[in-house]
């Protein structure tokens, strides 16, 4: 859980405890920062929340399982999910979009069939995972990060009752951050015409993926703002996909999330 001064992390340790931790301290940022300008912050926050994400990931596995989890296995694996992310749904997209160049003569067209080969692939990645038993205890727990949120935000108690009866879906998730970006790179990626090497094709993909998600938080951020019928309709689909990155937690669960919840929100007030 994160605060404006402190990522706290806790978990269910062994012997049924919850360790809890000061996890991070994200920098400070004034709005005459270059890291808080528009465009270049949405770049910078989703490169600190991969990097956070994935320490996280690597600490709570070393203090629930101290047994069996190294320092270096679980570097070597967080570098190896970025190479192979990258490979999947940047370089495959655009080579199999290739194939099509011999009856698809529009460089438009063919940008559109390698985004929504892309987009096809992103739904097809988060429901085959979904089914894995790992994979669906850590969308049980951002099941659980959600459901404290929500209690917070409606003033509510912060118990594990009171943050069950609390919706899983939350409109500032970064599930819809992600889809915005597989969506808006499509347009994108089409005002660069068509290359026909597959090469040249991925290496300005990769390029341009930056100004792609620095568009996407921007566009975030305005829909988190206004409730119109248009900027919810746009939350919409991003909400729904919570439903495939996050289940329903159990009581245990929601304890965990409150005690980092707690301690981030602790943390948040002692800096002050």
């Amino acid at each position: 859980m994160q605060s404006p001064t402190v990522t706290a992390l806790a978990v269910r340790v062994p012997d049924g405890s919850i360790h809890v931790e000061d996890f991070s301290h994200p920098p400070a940022l004034s709005s005459r920062n270059w890291r808080n300008w528009p465009f270049v912050r949405g770049i910078w926050r989703m490169g600190q929340m991969l990097s956070v994400g994935m320490r996280a990931i690597n600490r709570s596995a070393r203090l629930a399982y101290p047994d069996d989890i190294g320092e270096e296995s679980g570097t070597f694996a967080a570098l190896l999910a970025i190479v192979i992310a990258l490979a999947v749904f940047v370089a495959l997209p655009t080579v199999a979009a290739g194939y099509m160049a011999a009856f698809i003569p529009d460089p438009l067209l063919l940008n559109l069939a390698e985004g929504l080969l892309r987009l096809a692939l992103f739904l097809f990645y988060l429901i085959a995972v979904s089914r894995m038993r790992d994979i669906r205890r850590v969308f049980m727990y951002h099941g659980a990060e959600h459901k404290v949120v929500h209690c917070y935000e409606r003033g509510l108690a912060l118990t594990a009752e009171n943050a069950a009866a609390c919706p899983r879906l939350h409109p500032r998730c970064g599930t819809g951050y992600l889809l915005l970006v597989v969506v808006l790179s499509i347009l994108v990626f089409a005002v660069f015409g068509w290359s026909g090497a597959w090469y040249a094709r991925t290496g300005i993909r990769l390029l341009m993926l930056p100004v792609v998600m620095g568009l996407a938080y921007e566009m975030l951020r305005l829909a988190a703002r206004h409730e119109s019928a248009f900027w919810r309709a746009m939350r919409f689909p991003g909400t729904q996909l919570q439903r495939l990155t996050t289940r329903e937690p159990d009581p245990e669960m929601l304890e965990v999330a409150l005690a980092a919840f707690n301690r981030s929100m602790r943390a948040g007030e002692e800096e002050k």
